[in-house]
């Protein structure tokens, strides 16, 4: 079976538009692999190559199975670099100094009361209001859920989105142990109707989550609007 062995692992594997020969995959069986939290080594890939699998009664041992180790570590570590391309925040030149975003920050951790505990939200809100006072950015509107946060948000000109949102997070993080998830999203709000639609998107989202049966009812809720 070697001469069947040897064309399988010579056969170019093509993922996502990107060619992966023997010595690419060679080192993708030395990179440790994050799934689900666990890391996956080596010897995952050396378990591979042990099994014996049977097609049709015959039995084709390492060389063959070597093939499925490569190609389950070239897809883990197509996923795992998938799952945590890092967003890109950069806001266009042409963009107005007051523009308003929909920002959402969420814990590492969900389905924890973790935000809405009474003294964590006081705290958060306490801390949006330091950085509006200080000029770093103007909360509209925000609300807490119990594992994340909405915004209504416009940023001073002279700091960049990122580095606010990075910034008020690690602080919080320190001084309140929360664990965020390391990006956020935002999406720039480009009329009246849309920052209307937002505001009562994020309103109803208690609402939505069978938390209260009205939004007047939910009192995790930060506003600067008149």
């Amino acid at each position: 079976m070697s001469a069947v062995a040897n064309l399988y692992r010579r056969l170019p594997v093509y993922i996502g538009g990107y060619q992966f020969i023997s010595a690419a995959t060679n080192l993708c069986r030395r990179l440790p692999i994050y799934v689900g939290g666990c890391q996956f080594m080596s010897a995952v890939t050396n378990l591979y190559r042990r099994l014996p699998i049977y097609i049709g009664g015959y039995q084709f041992m390492s060389a063959v199975a070597n093939l499925g180790g490569y190609l389950a570590v070239v897809i883990f570590i197509t996923m795992e670099i998938s799952l945590y391309k890092k967003l890109d925040h950069a806001v266009p030149t042409w963009v107005a100094d007051d523009a308003v975003f929909f920002v959402t920050i969420c814990c590492a951790i969900r389905g924890r009361h973790t935000l809405t505990e009474p003294n964590i939200a006081e705290a958060l809100f306490d801390g949006m209001k330091i950085y509006q006072e200080q000029r770093k950015w103007w909360v509209h509107f925000a609300l807490l859920m119990p594992d994340h946060l909405h915004m209504l948000v416009s940023f001073s000109p002279q700091v960049t989105m990122e580095k606010t949102i990075t910034d008020w997070k690690q602080y919080q993080a320190r001084f309140l142990k929360i664990d965020w998830q390391r990006d956020f999203f935002d999406h720039r709000i480009r009329s009246d109707e849309q920052f209307i639609e937002k505001y009562e998107y994020i309103r109803m989202n208690p609402v939505r989550k069978g938390l209260v049966a009205a939004p007047e009812d939910w009192q995790y809720v930060y506003s600067s609007i008149r």
